[in-house]
């Protein structure tokens, strides 16, 4: 593809065929294919963007306003600026197949190491932290969930089950002082924070539980399973209010990835397979609503602390960026390598940061700019598979 100040000396039509498979335009342009992504090309000297075509061929056109003026093209289809990372000190916890969870101080997207947890006797499958910033859980293969302070990583507790723990996850709101696990035992467990103490069993799923997450207000409990199900559990009762079955068991299509939407009175969670499928659940409605998106076997997902966005990884993009209001693709961010994918990732609490952990040759963990491809740093490689990053929910720092 040609830039258009180069198509328009050379006076030529700006079109760009698939043998490119891209087109520039800068700020005077707009793209009449809308069903393509657009990438900010940096160094150039006007603000100039990169359209990947999906095919056929894609035209520019001279771009105006209802003024008459030109008007910008916005890579996210006019959702405006992203943010800039914040100066706010946070705390990252990273869960690894070398058998420990590590916290990692993050400031101006840069990440240095804070503490290591207390070890388990296998891998670490999950991270959680509780809702205050004081306790951060682990969840392992060695059948055990464990119980840390933030400030030092010394281990305060463990609670178990019949096999190994796939899950743990926190309520965001501080007045819930409880904490669930899922596991290989088929069974959802709630745990008193403060003493470890069992409150509930949740028993209903047929296979593994890989997932857990509470809805915004701490009183509903999401878990997937292996058997191809989301089940919604009423956490005061113990009882389940519904079962989703918009997964099939087995293979690639059972349930990979949980996350609900962190803004309070919501009801809403989404859920993620390995063959694509991506849906959004809400309590008060009867059925599940796919979203849809293309090339991307989903790893993991989270939303957006705001609530407006949700981000996809896996063995696709390294990072899939969807506007949840408007169901619909933005954004999509590919620096992978050959043979890596993306097994986790998080938001940052205050939604300029979203961390990925990648494996392949190497096991990495990368901090980005949120919705834009700026990979602001890379921690050193770690000796495992990374199957956990999670950010503190506040970015309070508790004393060191």
């Amino acid at each position: 593809g040609l830039a258009p100040s180069a198509l328009r000396q050379q006076k030529l039509s700006p079109v760009c065929v698939r043998c490119c498979e891209c087109v520039f335009t800068d700020d005077s342009w707009e793209i009449v294919k809308r069903d393509i992504s657009l990438v900010k090309v940096k160094g150039t000297p006007r603000s100039c963007w990169l359209a990947a075509c999906c095919g056929g061929v894609t035209s520019v056109r001279p771009r105006t306003s209802s003024s008459g003026q030109p008007s910008v093209v916005m890579a996210d289809g006019g959702r405006g600026s992203p943010p800039p990372i914040s100066d706010e000190p946070m705390v990252m916890a990273v869960g690894s197949w070398d058998r420990q969870g590590h916290l990692f101080d993050c400031r101006g997207g840069v990440a240095t190491p804070r503490a290591r947890l207390a070890p388990h006797g296998d891998y670490v499958i999950r991270t959680g932290f509780s809702a205050d910033g004081s306790k951060v859980g682990t969840a392992g293969r060695d059948s055990k969930a464990k119980i840390h302070s933030v400030d030092d990583g010394s281990l305060l507790y463990s609670v178990g089950h019949g096999g190994p723990v796939l899950a743990i996850g926190f309520p965001f709101d501080m007045d819930q002082q409880y904490f669930a696990t899922g596991g290989n035992d088929h069974m959802c467990r709630v745990w008193d924070l403060e003493t470890g103490d069992k409150k509930a069993t949740l028993v209903g799923h047929n296979n593994y539980v890989a997932r857990v997450a509470f809805n915004a207000d701490g009183n509903i409990l999401f878990s997937s399973s292996y058997d191809g199900t989301i089940k919604v559990w009423d956490v005061a009762t113990a009882t389940c209010l519904r079962t989703i079955e918009s997964h099939r068991p087995g293979g690639n299509a059972r349930p990979k990835a949980l996350s609900a939407n962190p803004q309070a009175g919501t009801t809403m969670a989404f859920s993620g397979d390995g063959r694509g499928n991506l849906y959004q659940h809400d309590t008060r409605t009867e059925g599940p609503v796919q979203l849809n998106i293309s090339n991307c076997d989903i790893a993991d997902i989270a939303v957006k602390p705001d609530g407006s966005v949700l981000v996809v990884g896996g063995t696709g993009p390294d990072l899939l960026y969807l506007d949840i209001a408007q169901q619909q693709e933005f954004l999509r961010v590919e620096r992978k390598s050959r043979g890596q994918r993306v097994t986790a990732l998080a938001y940052s609490p205050d939604g300029t940061m979203v961390a990925t952990a990648k494996t392949g040759d190497a096991n990495y963990v990368h901090l980005w700019q949120s919705e834009t491809d700026n990979c602001v740093s890379s921690l050193p490689e770690f000796t495992g598979l990374i199957p956990s990053v999670t950010f503190m929910p506040t970015s309070i720092l508790p004393p060191k």
